[in-house]
């Protein structure tokens, strides 16, 4: 993971604050913990526009995820599936920031032309991030789909978001595997699936009058 900590609305912003701040190493970027899609993020470079930074950041919620920001970094979006002990991992993308962030406009406004889609990367890379992928679907106990966004900075790859309902269902992704049709359809079969093993759990009723004292 990224290295970060979290501030909420009403903790003391006093030095200890303020030393985590300067352990994480400036600059840093700010994000509304409910947020999504480059909301209210912003980055910052000293203790000076940290303290400006968080007032403008609780209008978005009331706790704030302060993270290491990486400079010179490649980020990395793939998206998986989970079933059972069975994994599918879309085509990778790498994004090509043309501001310090991914921004809003970016992802939403202008037309993407941007990204590379499993290109300039090389084996090695590529093996460790499907192995991050399936290590975090591992880990959140996945049973559907996530698209995961990834940074890789310092020869070390990292895990920036798990975005558990990802836009368009990250259809950009699977489109050289498979067509919008084929995809719904293994999300829904995977969600039948899930509901017939929940309805096949025992469901035991108490009779609560056994459970009186009887004098």
């Amino acid at each position: 993971m990224v290295p970060f900590f979290e501030v909420h609305r009403h903790d003391d912003m006093n030095e200890a604050l303020y030393q985590k701040s300067r352990r994480l190493k400036y600059p840093l970027i700010l994000k509304p913990s409910g947020s999504g899609s480059s909301i209210g993020i912003e980055v910052v470079e000293d203790i000076y526009d940290f303290q400006k930074a968080l007032t403008n950041s609780f209008q978005y919620d009331d706790t704030i995820v302060v993270e290491r920001y990486f400079d010179k970094v490649r980020e990395f979006h793939g998206a998986i599936i989970k079933h059972g002990n069975s994994y599918e991992i879309s085509s990778i993308e790498e994004i090509k920031r043309h501001d310090a962030i991914f921004s809003f406009s970016e992802k939403y406004v202008e037309e993407r032309k941007n990204e590379w889609i499993d290109t300039n990367i090389d084996a090695d890379l590529m093996y460790e991030i499907e192995a991050s992928l399936k290590r975090c679907a591992d880990v959140i106990r996945l049973e559907g789909m996530v698209r995961i966004d990834l940074l890789y900075a310092d020869e070390q790859l990292y895990v920036n978001e798990i975005n558990v309902i990802p836009g368009s269902l990250a259809m950009h992704l699977w489109k050289p595997k498979m067509d919008v049709e084929k995809l719904l359809s293994k999300l829904i079969m995977i969600g039948l699936r899930q509901h017939e093993n929940q309805a096949k759990v025992p469901f035991y009723e108490v009779d609560f009058q056994l459970l009186h004292h009887k004098k």
